[in-house]
């Protein structure tokens, strides 16, 4: 789980722990690409800035390492200000201290084990 929020890190691992799942968290994209050989994550749940190229760098790079890896978007931005394909919507969701919604994403990710891949500055299912 990648999120710049320390505090938003600690709610994540301690719900996500609580209910079955190993987790690792990591403040940014860095960090992420550096651990996923050694973690070998199932899933990835990803802030990304609104429209931040950065961001949507980073989903391009997970791709080059994990093109499989299904991965949650979780933004508190608008999403329909990203260049993104309606697809991916489904395996996006806005931020809340409310957990429900994320945790429902995240496991219908890991049924569903359907990426998204990302080409010309948008996303379609893989």
């Amino acid at each position: 789980m990648i999120d710049d929020d320390k505090h938003v890190r600690e709610l994540y691992h301690s719900e996500f722990s609580e209910i079955g799942h190993e987790v690792l968290t990591v403040p940014d994209g860095c960090e992420l690409i550096a651990k996923l050989e050694e973690f070998n994550p199932d899933l990835i749940v990803l802030d990304i800035k609104s429209g931040d190229l950065e961001g949507l760098q980073l989903l391009q790079k997970i791709r080059g390492f994990a093109p499989e890896l299904p991965i949650v978007v979780c933004s508190a931005y608008d999403f329909s200000r990203w260049n993104i394909g309606r697809p991916t919507l489904d395996w996006c969701v806005v931020k809340s201290f409310d957990l429900t919604r994320l945790k429902a994403k995240v496991e219908r990710a890991l049924k569903a084990k359907t990426p998204f891949a990302f080409a010309n500055g948008r996303f379609a299912k893989a």
